[in-house]
């Protein structure tokens, strides 16, 4: 087995993604974790812009500042000539936003057999934004075309969900609408969801789809964001869709 030079691009992308799945809470520009990264990114700078460029897109989404995440990216963009790595950092930065219309239009473009990237991203990326259709139509694609997947528990779960859904004449793009509610919730209260993905779970004798998203808060305040994300629900006529979302707390 090879093994790859352990880069400084390399231990500053992995420092900064070790960070992601715990990081409840946006960053404030008192950190000093923050202040000890934006050195290591400049002195980054000088090796590699694209790499910083990229680094600074993760930073900007701990600290939450949508802006500047678009800035870093667009300015790794333009240097890089990789479009399709492009594309999966920007779906992967819009779907831990909670972005999720954005992120769909993206996982329909960039996830695909012909890029052998399925089992990488298919199952997780499209759980995380409720792409259930596109998922199943990926699934079908890569059976027809003889590429085996490896299929858990959660990836059987997935297809039962896209099956009910679709029964149920509910699109994609409706499920999209509702995480971006939640993520409306989430940036007003300056924080970001936990894991690595939210827990997806159905209830066939319901016939309905939840998604749960677990976050830095006291099981109280969990409670109160689900109640506030079920009003701006109520307020955009999503609140009668059998695919809801809710938030679990950390603690008591």
């Amino acid at each position: 087995m090879l093994v790859a030079p352990n880069t400084i691009e390399h231990e500053i992308l992995n420092e900064i993604v070790s960070k992601l799945p715990s990081a409840g809470r946006y960053l404030t520009s008192d950190s000093l974790w923050l202040r000890q990264m934006q050195v290591k990114i400049s002195r980054l700078m000088r090796a590699d812009a694209i790499a910083a460029y990229r680094a600074s897109a993760l930073v900007a989404f701990l600290k939450g500042d949508r802006s500047e995440l678009e800035e870093h990216l667009n300015r790794a963009e333009r240097l890089s000539p990789d479009s399709l790595t492009n594309q999966l950092i920007r779906m992967q930065h819009y779907s831990n936003f909670c972005l999720a219309t954005k992120s769909q239009a993206l996982f329909k473009q960039c996830v695909s057999v012909k890029f052998l990237n399925l089992q990488t991203f298919l199952l997780q990326s499209g759980l995380t934004i409720a792409a259930f259709q596109e998922f199943a139509t990926k699934f079908a694609e890569a059976q027809n075309a003889g590429v085996e997947l490896h299929q858990d528990i959660i990836f059987k779960t997935m297809k039962t969900a896209a099956e009910l859904l679709r029964e149920n004449q509910v699109s994609d793009e409706a499920c999209a609408r509702v995480i971006d509610c939640a993520g409306e919730v989430l940036r007003r209260r300056g924080m970001h969801w936990v894991d690595e993905s939210p827990k997806l779970e159905v209830y066939e004798k319901h016939a309905n789809v939840a998604l749960r998203y677990r976050v830095d808060a006291t099981y109280t305040e969990a409670a109160d964001m689900t109640a506030e994300l079920v009003m701006d629900l109520i307020d955009k006529d999503l609140d009668d869709l059998p695919f809801y979302v809710t938030f679990e707390g950390s603690y008591r």
